[in-house]
């Protein structure tokens, strides 16, 4: 089995990831990151309008901050876990937090992943990358 990146389904096509973010720097290195590694980038900085959009064009991937206004990433998943059209969209929480029982309540609510802030740009990418992978 080659390891070449252009045989990778992940990368054959820009796959489109959601990202939900109220922080600006944040923001700005999701951006940064995703598009470097070839994604395309649907940015929102609150959870009100997230599940609406996401159903419109439905994407490849979500990353949801776990403190957003509006929703917070706890109800986004929920909220695509219980839609027909996002339910199989797998989903990536940052959080500032590392309480090992709030990490245990965002995987058991649907997330794939979570991951603590600070975080390693490339190591998110390698973990998108495998998220898109996956099976449905």
């Amino acid at each position: 089995m080659s390891h070449d990146l252009s045989e990778n389904p992940a990368t054959t096509r820009s796959k489109r990831i959601l990202v939900a973010e109220d922080e600006r720097t944040m923001m700005r290195l999701f951006q940064f990151q995703l598009e470097r590694s070839g994604f395309e980038m649907m940015p929102f900085n609150c959870g009100t309008e997230v599940v609406e959009k996401a159903r419109a064009t439905p994407p490849d991937l979500a990353i949801f901050d776990y403190n957003l206004p509006g929703r917070t990433g706890l109800e986004l998943i929920q909220a695509f876990k219980d839609d027909a059209t996002l339910a199989k969209v797998p989903i990536v929480v940052v959080t500032g937090y590392r309480d090992p029982a709030l990490h245990e309540r965002l995987l058991n609510a649907g997330a794939n992943e979570v991951i603590s802030k600070p975080f390693s740009p490339v190591g998110l990418t390698g973990r998108i990358n495998e998220l898109l992978v996956l099976p449905s």
